[in-house]
C-alpha cells in the first residue's frame, strides 16, 4: 500500500518489489481485495495524500481475525480428536467423545451462531477460508465435516439465502447445501475472493467428505 501511494507503484509492480525482498510473501485473499480496491482510489484521484492507509484495511483484519478462530479450532481437532476417538474411527465422528470434543473444540459455537442464518453462513464461509488458504488439506476437511456435524446437531435452521434455496423451508436447508451454495458463487463473497483458484477436484473432495454428514 505504501509503494503504491507514495511511489506511484501499480499493484502488479509492488507486489514483484516486495517479493524479490521477501520470496515468502503471500497476501491472502481479503488483503488482495483490499489493494486493488486502494490502487482503484489512488489511480482515480479518490484518496487524498492526507489519508489514513489503515482505513482501507479494515476488511482485512476482520478476515484474519475469521480465520484465526478457524485455525485455532482445526488446531484443536488435530490436537485432541486422536485423543478422543477410539482406535480405528474416523475422527470426525468423535466415536465416544463427543461432548467432550464438542465443548474442548467448538464450545464457542453457540456465541458464534447467535445472530442466526447470517451467523451460521459467515462461520462456514470463514472454514472455506482457511480450508483454501492451506490447500484443501484432507486433516482440514476432517475438521470441517467435525464442525458441520456439530452445527447439524445444534442448530435448527440452516439456511444459504433465497438463490441458493428458493424452493424449500429454511429447516430444510443443511451445511452441505449452505457450502454448495458458496463454492458456487450464489451467497457471499468467498467465490470472488477464491476466483480463478477453486478447482473442481478439490471442490469435490469437500463434498466427499461431507457425504451422509446429517446422519453422524
Amino acid at each position: 500500500a505504501y509503494l503504491i501511494k507514495y511511489q506511484g507503484l501499480s499493484l502488479d509492480e509492488a507486489l514483484w518489489m516486495v517479493k524479490a525482498r521477501r520470496p515468502q510473501a503471500k497476501p491472502n485473499p481479503g488483503f488482495m481485495q483490499q489493494l486493488k480496491i486502494f490502487e482503484e482510489k489512488i489511480k482515480y484521484g479518490r484518496c487524498d495524500s492526507s489519508s489514513n492507509l489503515s482505513d482501507f484495511f479494515s476488511i482485512n483484519q476482520e478476515f484474519e481475525a475469521r480465520v484465526d478462530w478457524a485455525r485455532k479450532s482445526s488446531s484443536a481437532y488435530s490436537t485432541l480428536g486422536s485423543y478422543i476417538t477410539s482406535p480405528g474411527n474416523n475422527k470426525a465422528a468423535f466415536v465416544g467423545g463427543e461432548d467432550d470434543a464438542n465443548e474442548i473444540i467448538f464450545g464457542d459455537l453457540p456465541t458464534l451462531t447467535q445472530g442466526g442464518t447470517s451467523s451460521v453462513l459467515s462461520l462456514l464461509e470463514t472454514a472455506l477460508d482457511y480450508i483454501w488458504l492451506r490447500g484443501v488439506l484432507p486433516v482440514d476437511l476432517l475438521w470441517l465435516r467435525a464442525l458441520c456435524s456439530v452445527l447439524e446437531r445444534n442448530v435448527c435452521q440452516l439456511y444459504a439465502g433465497d438463490k441458493a434455496r428458493k424452493n424449500r423451508s429454511a429447516s430444510d436447508a443443511g451445511t452441505s447445501e449452505i457450502i454448495s451454495a458458496l463454492v458456487k458463487g450464489e451467497i457471499s463473497d468467498f467465490y470472488d475472493r477464491w476466483s480463478g483458484e477453486i478447482y473442481p477436484e478439490q471442490v469435490q473432495r469437500v463434498f466427499e467428505s461431507l457425504v451422509n454428514i446429517q446422519n453422524t
